[in-house]
């Protein structure tokens, strides 16, 4: 059996199924977790922000262009996020 394509899931989930997030879930966390982490340097607040970035992903899917990659667009969310922690410690302020 082949796996759907991100954008199968993508579409499955527009249309209301939960286990295609799940899917994307499964798919991409650990990568995601791993690239959240890079940039804000805490393990307890990455799993938090991972969590925020599938919160997200249903109503955000809207934005997605059916052509562009769903792994480029899921790591966009997640630097988008992690950025957001970031400005909201003030943490960024100290960079030149």
């Amino acid at each position: 059996m082949t796996s759907k394509s991100d954008h199968d899931l993508i579409l499955e989930m527009r249309e209301g199924d939960r286990n295609a997030l799940g899917e994307l879930f499964d798919r991409y966390s650990p990568a995601l977790y791993e690239f959240i982490y890079r940039i804000i340097g805490d393990r307890d607040q990455t799993a938090r922000l991972l969590e925020e970035v599938f919160q997200r992903v249903p109503a955000d899917a809207s934005t997605l262009v059916d052509h562009l990659p769903v792994r480029g667009w899921l790591y966009g969310l997640a630097r988008e996020i992690a950025l957001g922690f970031l400005r909201q410690k003030g943490w960024l302020d100290a960079l030149p």
